[in-house]
């Protein structure tokens, strides 16, 4: 079995979709990230812990004894907070991905290396153009594994 054969449903946005049209198609898709794609080129998987931690404040970040003190806190309020970011805003801020790109004929065991290299359950899928075709989730992966 090879990446081209265990390709998911991970959906992909480009970085001048908004941070909420991510949130809508990982929401959509029930997955646990996207896929940051421009002009069939891979660029980045933005995994929903990244959009997660952007609905927390700053100063609940820098003190998180704070949020058990502060309550609920309106959805409205965090869709207007971060409804005007983009996702190349958000990759600018993030930390630089690894990466996590395989050829499409890469084996199971490439697979879950990458994975667990990058520590992202979602691994991009190139062809030999290095164009984007989809992606391999860590539940596609060990989906493999049942009889």
């Amino acid at each position: 079995m090879r990446a081209r054969d265990v390709i998911g449903a991970v959906p992909a946005v480009t970085p001048d979709h908004t941070v909420l049209d991510a949130v809508a198609a990982l929401v959509a898709a029930g997955t646990a990230g996207v896929a940051v794609v421009d002009a069939q080129r891979p660029l980045a998987v933005l995994p929903g812990s990244l959009l997660v931690g952007l609905t927390v404040p700053t100063y609940v970040k820098d003190d998180p004894s704070l949020a058990p003190v502060l309550g609920q806190v309106d959805p409205e309020d965090l869709r207007r907070r971060i409804g005007a970011m983009t996702v190349a805003d958000v990759l600018a801020d993030a930390e630089p991905d690894p990466h996590p790109i395989v050829a499409a004929d890469a084996s199971l065991l490439e697979i879950a290396t990458t994975m667990a290299d990058v520590g992202v359950g979602i691994v991009l899928v190139v062809d030999v153009d290095g164009r984007y075709l989809g992606a391999v989730t860590a539940t596609d992966l060990l989906t493999t594994l049942q009889p």
